[in-house]
């Protein structure tokens, strides 16, 4: 539902930093239904990207463990990554899961499209199940990611979920609703 009572007005924006396509940040002065300004509103800039919550024909969740550099630690995520310009949200999503993981899958569902961060946009996250996925190679991974696989159970992913193991928002927020999701297909 869309509430244009409450749309605030772009007046002026400035692009203050590009690193594309990776991140634009830019400063907003911004006009508010009551009609105050908000001189100074920073908006974020990041590409779309796909996360996977891979299941295995043994309903085992395929989850990856490596370094982030933004948290400074090793954590442990589902696999996920940057859609390319121009590229399909699925095919992006394919793409993520062979390259960190190897696996494939051939029935995909997609749950939904949520934004990381609303009110500074900063991307979003687009959410892939994989059913059935087998692991037909090698991840192919560069240099800049040390990366592992890991298969979980239902439940221990439950409890990695609820101990913090699993500590960043996209996965964490991709592992609850992809437990739903097989919650729902076993009910």
């Amino acid at each position: 539902m869309s509430d244009n009572k409450a749309a605030w007005k772009v007046v002026d924006r400035q692009l203050l930093q590009d690193g594309s396509p990776w991140v634009k940040l830019f400063r907003e002065t911004i006009e508010l239904p009551s009609g105050r300004q908000i001189d100074e509103f920073y908006h974020v800039d990041l590409p779309d990207f796909a996360v996977v919550f891979p299941v295995t024909v043994d309903n085992q969740i395929v989850m990856v463990r490596g370094y982030k550099h933004g948290v400074r630690k090793t954590t442990l995520t589902l696999p996920s990554g940057m859609i390319e310009p121009g590229e399909d949200l699925l095919t992006g999503a394919q793409r993520e899961l062979v390259e960190e993981t190897g696996y494939q899958s051939n029935q995909w569902q997609r749950i939904g499209k949520y934004i990381t961060d609303a009110n500074r946009h900063c991307g979003a996250m687009h959410l892939f199940v994989a059913r059935d996925a087998k692991q037909l190679r090698a991840p192919r991974v560069d240099d800049a990611e040390i990366l592992t696989s890991e298969l979980f159970s239902p439940e221990s992913l439950r409890r990695s979920l609820t101990s913090g193991e699993i500590d960043t928002l996209p996965a964490a927020a991709g592992a609850a609703m992809g437990l739903i999701v097989l919650g729902a297909e076993s009910a």
